[in-house]
């Protein structure tokens, strides 16, 4: 049985950890860039025949909901919940996913370089186009949400 103290032992160890496969995942992305993009690239041209209305309109409606307003919105609402319920704890692991997420989208965003495809016309961007920013957090904020819901 792990007791208290050695629990707060390994802590630094499981960081540590993590740390490293965050730094091993970014260099992959580094060096493995050309066929991330070219593998974006073909998953795209394959999804051109489907990318009509109103398939297309339901998709944008749930790019809304991975939009930094509609996910900012979420975990602030989720953080005064948990505060409430004196969940503090789990409040700083919810800040640690949704500011996680973010950081380590925009830094592969720029490691990679995708440009935006040409054919959405619906939605303008100046930032890289992959890793999608919007997926990434909706993905880390409503999947912590989700997850922390059943526990």
């Amino acid at each position: 049985m792990i007791n208290a103290r050695s629990h707060r032992t390994f802590a630094p160890v499981w960081l540590l950890l993590l740390l490293l496969l965050l730094i091993a995942g970014l260099g992959a992305a580094w060096l493995l860039k050309r066929e991330i993009v070219g593998l974006d690239s073909a998953l795209n041209d394959f999804l051109g025949p489907w990318r009509r209305a109103p398939l297309l309109d339901v998709f944008l409606w749930l790019t809304v909901l991975g939009s930094a307003p509609a996910v900012s919105v979420a975990v602030i609402t989720a953080t005064g919940f948990l505060g409430a319920a004196r969940e503090f704890r789990t409040i700083v692991a919810l800040w640690g996913a949704f500011a996680g997420s973010a950081a380590t989208t925009w830094t592969i965003k720029y490691l990679v370089g995708r440009a935006r495809p040409e054919f959405i016309d619906v939605a303008a961007g100046v930032s890289p186009s992959f890793p999608s920013a919007h997926s990434s957090s909706a993905v880390a904020v409503y999947g912590f949400l989700a997850v922390r819901a059943t526990v």
